[in-house]
């Protein structure tokens, strides 16, 4: 890739004497998702945790009390905010 240098997110490359524009995925990007696609989101995720968890369970096994700490504190977060709306 020549002259490859200089280009940042998004910009311009020049590869062998052409110009190419270089589109870069933002995954910080803003999106609405419908209730029953962040459902589904939710649901995948949960599955996921299922299936790690039975896969390797002695992994997690150490880290059980620090994972309830991960979960207690953005749930009684969360609950808080539903409840003051």
């Amino acid at each position: 890739m020549a002259g490859a240098g200089g280009a940042g997110i998004g910009g311009g490359v020049e590869i062998d004497g052409k110009n190419v524009t270089v589109m870069v995925m933002n995954v910080f990007k803003s999106f609405t998702l419908r209730w029953w696609q962040g459902s589904l989101f939710k649901f995948s995720m949960v599955a996921l945790g299922i299936v790690l968890g039975a896969t390797w369970p002695e992994i997690f096994r150490a880290w059980c009390s620090a994972l309830l700490v991960v979960f207690a504190l953005p749930a009684a977060y969360l609950s808080w905010v539903w409840w003051k709306q």
